[in-house]
C-alpha cells in the first residue's frame, strides 16, 4: 500500500514538473511580448517605454535590440538605446544595471510657456538602478552642437551619483568626472572634474543655506585658449576663487576674496619688438625693447567679497558690492584699473548719460634707452620712469580723470645738433592733473590741468658753435592745461664767458592751437665783462615770440638810475643774432663805467657828466657790433687838472666790426692847465674796439690855433703824432700861470713831434720861432756880476726867438735858443745875438706844460741849484 502511495505520488509530482517546464517554457517563449509590462513597472511613472524588442531573458540578464524611453517634464526627452543588455535579480524583483552600446539623448521644448523662475531646489532622482553603462551617446536639443560621450557610466549609490565618461563637444574631447550627492532626492552638493589634454576644471557647486535660488561654488582651472578660441600670445588662462551664484530674479555673480583670473601673453610671438622698432624708427625714435618680449599678464585679483548684477530685462550690468581690480603686468609697464562703481547698459553707448564708470588707474612704467633723432638733432636719455595714481569717472556723459600724484623720473639727458650740445643731470618730479572731458562733443566744462614740478635742482652745460653757456641751479615747473603749454623756470645762474646773469625766472609758453610760442623773462644782477665792456649789478625783464625760425623779444635794462629799453631778435635760419636799442637815453658817467677795461690805462681820467642818446642802434650783442646813430651830449671829462667840458659827439657805428664807427667832435673848453683853456675843439675820430684814430683836431689856445693832424691810440700805445701851434701868445700863458720867473710878450708858432712810448714821453727836434719882435724878461734874481746873457735876458728886447727843443724818454731835455735884440737897459741896447743850449734832468716836462701848469718852475729851479747849463759865450759891444 506505501509502495502504490509512492507511486501515486510520483506520478503526480512529475505530472507538475512537467506541467511548470510547459509554463515556463510557454512564458519563456512568449518574453518579448509581456517583459516590457514588468519592467514599466520597474521604472519611475515619468518614464514610459515607447519600444522594447527584448530577446529571451536569462536568469540574471536579458539582451534588448532596442529600447525607446520617454521622459515628460517641462522639457521631453527622449532615449533611444540599442545592443542593450539589461542585469537584473530575480530574487530581489528589480533592475540593477543597464549597459548599451549606443544611445541617442533628445531634448525637445515643451509646448507650455517656460517657467522664467528659478529655484536651487533641483530634484535628483533616484535611478531604478545602481549603473548605467553606454559605450557611446549622443545629447541633441540641450546646445547649438550635439555632445556626443564614450563609455559613459552612470552609478548610484545611496544618495550619490557619480559620472564617469569621455565627452566630445565643439571638436574637443573632455574627460569628465562628476560626483552628486543629494539630501531627500535635492541637490545637496555638485563636484566636477573636467580634463582636455593639459587643461583641468575643477568644480564645487551646492545649494547656498536658507536660499532657494543661490549657489556656492568653489572653481579651479587651468586652461589652454588655443585649444577653443585662437588669440595671439595667449596661452593658459587660470582660475581660482571661491563666489556665489543666485538666480532669483536677475544673475547676481559673488566673487569672494583673492578669487584670481590670469591670462598671460607671450609677446614674443606677437613680433611686436621687430614692428614697433621699425615704427618707431621710421619717427627716428629709438628704445631699449629687450624686455618687450617678457611675459605680459592680464590679472583679475578680488581683495574683497565682490558682487556683479546683471538684469537681464534691462541689459544691464552692475556692481554692487566691492570692486573689480584688473592688473595688467609687464618689466616695461605696470598697470591696475580698479572700477569701484560699476552701471553699464549693454544696448547703450559709453557716451550716454546713464553709463556710470568710477575707479582708480594706477601705473609704473620704466623705458631704457630712449632716444630720438631728427635729421640732424638727437636727443636720447639712459631712462624714463612714471608712476601715476588718479581716480577716474563716467557720468552723465563726461569724463573726470583726477591725477592725484604723479612721479617722473628722468635720467641723464642729452641733446645734440650740428651746433648744440647740451647734457642734463638726471631730475625727479612730482605733481598731479585733472581733465574734464564730454564724450559727445565740445563742452564750456571741458577743462584739462596738468602740473609737474622739479623736485631736484640741476646745472645745465650748453654748447652752441663752440660756446658754452652753463645754466646754474635750474628749476622747472611744467603746466599743462586744455590750450596751453607753460614752464615756468627759476635759474640761480647763467654763465657764457664774460657773462653772468643771476636770479632768472623765466615762462615759456606753448599755445597748443596754432603752435605759437612765447615767454618773459626777469633776472637780477647781471653782469658782462670783457677787455672793452664791464658792466655789473644790472637788472631787467623782457619778453619773447617765436615765430617760425625767429625769435623776437623786447625789454629794459635797469642799471643803477638808467633804463635802457631794447629788443632782441635771433635768426635760426643764418644763426645771426640782433640787439637793437631804440630809443636810448643813457648818462656819460655809466657808459664811462662799462668801458671800464678800455680806460684802465688812464687810471686819472673821470666823466663827470653828460648823456649819451641814439634813436635806435642795432648789432650783434655778443661782438658789440652795431650800427646806427649816436650822439653824446654835455660830457665832462677830468684828468688829473686837466677839463673837458661840453664834449660833443655825433657818432655813426659800423656794423663791420666790434665797437667800430667814426664820429665828428666838438668841445667847448678844454682847461689845460690853471686859467688856460683850449675852446673851440674840433677833431673827426674813427675807432674800433682797441684803437682810436682822431684826425684834424683843431682848436683856439693862447689867442692861437691848435692842429693836430693825427693822434691814434690803440693796444699798442699811443702812436707818434704832432702838435702844431700858431701865434700862440706866450705871455697869456705865463701870466695865466702866475711866473714870476719869466715874461714873454709876443707871439709864436710851436711844432711839436711827441712819441710817447712804455718808458715815457719824448719829443725829436721840436720847434719854436716868434712870428714877431717881442720882449722876453727873466728875474733870475741875479747880482751884476751874473753872467752876462742872464743880464740881457732881465729885459731882451727881441726881433727874432726861435729854437729846437728834445726830450727823451729818460726825462733829460735840451734846448737850443735863438735870440736876435738888444736890452735898452744894458749897453744903451746895442744889438745882441743869443745862443743859449740848456740841458739837463727834467722830469716830467710834458706833464707840467700840460696838466700842471707852470713848466718855467722846473727850470728856475735847476738854474737856482746850479744845474743849469749857461750859454758859452755872449756877443759883447
Amino acid at each position: 500500500m506505501i509502495r502504490a502511495l509512492f507511486k501515486k505520488t510520483a506520478k503526480w509530482l512529475l505530472i507538475f514538473l512537467l506541467l511548470v517546464l510547459l509554463i515556463l517554457a510557454v512564458a519563456y517563449w512568449t518574453a518579448p511580448r509581456w517583459v516590457p509590462t514588468q519592467v514599466q513597472q520597474l521604472l519611475p511613472p515619468e518614464l514610459k517605454i515607447t519600444n522594447l524588442k527584448l530577446q529571451r531573458p536569462g536568469l540574471a540578464q536579458a539582451f534588448v535590440e532596442e529600447l525607446e524611453i520617454t521622459l515628460v517634464g517641462e522639457q521631453q526627452l527622449n532615449a533611444q538605446l540599442k545592443n542593450i543588455t539589461l542585469h537584473y535579480s530575480l530574487a530581489q524583483k528589480k533592475l540593477t544595471r543597464i549597459e548599451a552600446k549606443n544611445a541617442v539623448l533628445e531634448l525637445q521644448e515643451s509646448s507650455s510657456p517656460p517657467n522664467n523662475t528659478f529655484s536651487n531646489a533641483i530634484n535628483i532622482p533616484h535611478l531604478p538602478i545602481e549603473q548605467l553603462n553606454f559605450e557611446q551617446a549622443s545629447v541633441s536639443g540641450l546646445f547649438v552642437q550635439e555632445l556626443f560621450f564614450e563609455n559613459l557610466n552612470i552609478e548610484q549609490q545611496n544618495d550619490a551619483l557619480q559620472l564617469d565618461t569621455q565627452v566630445e563637444f565643439i571638436g574637443l574631447e573632455f574627460d569628465l568626472l562628476a560626483k552628486i550627492n543629494s539630501n531627500n532626492n535635492l541637490l545637496h552638493n555638485l563636484k566636477a572634474q573636467i580634463k582636455q589634454q593639459q587643461d583641468t576644471i575643477h568644480l564645487e557647486l551646492s545649494p547656498a543655506n536658507n536660499s532657494t535660488t543661490a549657489f556656492d561654488w568653489e572653481l579651479a582651472a587651468t586652461l589652454d585658449s588655443r585649444n577653443y578660441y585662437p588669440i595671439d600670445g595667449l596661452s593658459t588662462i587660470a582660475l581660482e576663487g571661491n563666489g556665489a551664484l543666485d538666480l532669483k530674479e536677475s544673475l547676481l555673480l559673488q566673487l569672494d576674496k583673492d578669487f584670481m583670473l590670469s591670462a598671460p601673453f607671450d609677446l614674443k610671438q606677437l613680433k611686436l619688438k621687430a614692428e614697433l622698432a621699425e615704427q618707431l624708427a621710421n619717427k627716428g625714435i629709438s628704445l631699449d625693447l629687450a624686455q618687450l618680449e617678457d611675459a605680459l599678464t592680464l590679472k583679475l585679483h578680488t581683495t574683497e567679497i565682490t558682487n556683479v548684477l546683471w538684469h537681464s530685462d534691462q541689459y544691464q550690468l552692475e556692481l554692487t558690492q566691492g570692486s573689480l581690480p584688473f592688473l595688467m603686468q609687464h618689466p616695461l609697464l605696470n598697470t591696475q584699473l580698479t572700477l569701484e562703481q560699476l552701471q553699464l547698459y549693454a544696448s547703450l553707448p559709453l557716451s550716454a548719460p546713464e553709463q556710470r564708470l568710477a575707479g582708480n588707474l594706477k601705473a609704473d612704467t620704466l623705458l631704457k634707452h630712449l632716444a630720438v633723432k631728427q635729421a640732424s638733432s638727437h636727443i636720447s636719455s639712459d631712462k624714463l620712469a612714471l608712476n601715476l595714481d588718479s581716480s577716474f569717472v563716467i557720468e552723465n556723459a563726461s569724463l573726470k580723470l583726477a591725477a592725484e600724484q604723479i612721479k617722473l623720473n628722468m635720467g641723464t639727458t642729452q641733446i645734440k645738433d650740428l651746433e648744440l650740445q647740451v647734457t642734463a643731470a638726471a631730475t625727479q618730479w612730482n605733481g598731479h592733473g585733472e581733465v574734464q572731458q564730454s564724450l559727445v562733443g565740445e563742452d564750456k566744462n571741458n577743462h584739462q590741468l596738468l602740473i609737474l614740478k622739479q623736485r631736484n635742482t640741476i646745472d645745465l652745460p650748453i654748447i652752441i658753435q663752440g660756446l658754452t653757456t652753463t645754466i646754474g641751479q635750474l628749476n622747472n615747473q611744467v603746466t599743462l592745461t586744455k590750450d596751453k603749454l607753460t614752464l615756468d623756470s627759476n635759474i640761480g645762474q647763467v654763465a657764457q664767458d664774460n657773462l653772468l646773469i643771476n636770479d632768472i625766472a623765466a615762462t615759456s609758453n606753448l599755445n597748443l592751437n596754432n603752435d605759437k610760442l612765447n615767454g618773459s623773462i626777469r633776472f637780477k644782477n647781471a653782469s658782462f665783462n670783457n677787455d672793452q665792456v664791464a658792466v655789473n649789478n644790472a637788472n631787467g625783464k623782457l619778453s619773447w615770440l617765436k615765430s617760425r625760425n625767429h625769435i623776437f623779444s623786447k625789454g629794459q635794462l635797469n642799471y643803477q638810475d638808467e633804463a635802457i629799453p631794447f629788443r632782441y631778435q635771433i635768426n635760426f635760419d643764418n644763426d645771426k643774432q640782433q640787439l637793437t636799442l631804440s630809443p636810448l637815453h643813457i648818462s656819460a658817467t655809466s657808459i664811462s663805467q662799462w668801458l671800464s677795461p678800455l680806460l684802465t690805462k688812464y687810471p686819472n681820467l673821470s666823466i663827470t657828466a653828460g648823456q649819451i642818446s641814439s634813436e635806435k642802434i642795432k648789432g650783434y650783442p655778443i661782438t658789440l657790433a652795431f650800427e646806427g646813430a649816436l650822439t653824446a651830449d654835455n660830457v665832462n671829462l677830468a684828468y688829473d687838472q686837466l677839463s673837458v667840458v661840453n664834449l660833443q659827439l655825433d657818432e655813426q657805428l659800423d656794423p663791420k666790426a666790434p665797437v667800430t664807427g667814426t664820429a665828428q667832435g666838438r668841445v667847448q673848453k678844454i682847461e689845460v692847465a690853471a686859467g688856460i683853456d683850449i675852446t673851440d675843439l674840433q677833431f673827426f675820430m674813427q675807432h674800433s674796439a682797441d684803437a682810436y684814430q682822431l684826425q684834424d683836431v683843431f682848436a683856439y689856445l693862447l689867442k692861437g690855433n691848435l692842429y693836430i693832424p693825427q693822434l691814434t691810440l690803440s693796444e699798442k700805445g699811443i702812436a707818434p703824432f704832432n702838435v702844431k701851434l700858431d701865434k700862440i701868445d706866450l705871455g697869456q700863458l705865463l701870466k695865466a700861470l702866475e711866473s714870476e720867473a719869466l715874461d714873454i710878450q709876443g707871439r709864436f708858432d710851436l711844432l711839436l713831434p711827441i712819441k710817447i712810448s712804455d718808458k715815457g714821453p719824448s719829443i725829436v727836434d721840436g720847434s719854436f720861432k716868434s712870428n714877431a719882435a717881442g720882449i722876453i724878461k727873466v728875474n733870475t734874481g741875479a747880482s751884476a756880476q751874473t753872467n752876462i746873457a742872464f743880464q740881457a735876458l732881465q729885459n731882451f728886447h727881441y726881433q727874432e726867438l726861435s729854437g729846437v727843443i728834445n726830450y727823451s724818454e729818460s726825462e733829460i731835455y735840451r734846448l737850443k735858443i735863438f735870440l736876435k735884440g738888444a736890452n735898452p737897459d744894458l749897453y744903451d741896447g746895442f744889438p745882441i745875438e743869443l745862443t743859449l743850449n740848456v740841458e739837463g734832468n727834467l722830469p716830467n716836462l710834458l706833464y707840467s706844460m700840460l696838466v700842471s701848469g707852470d713848466m718855467t718852475k722846473p727850470i728856475i729851479d735847476k738854474y737856482k741849484a746850479g744845474e743849469l747849463e749857461l750859454p758859452e759865450s755872449v756877443e759883447q759891444p
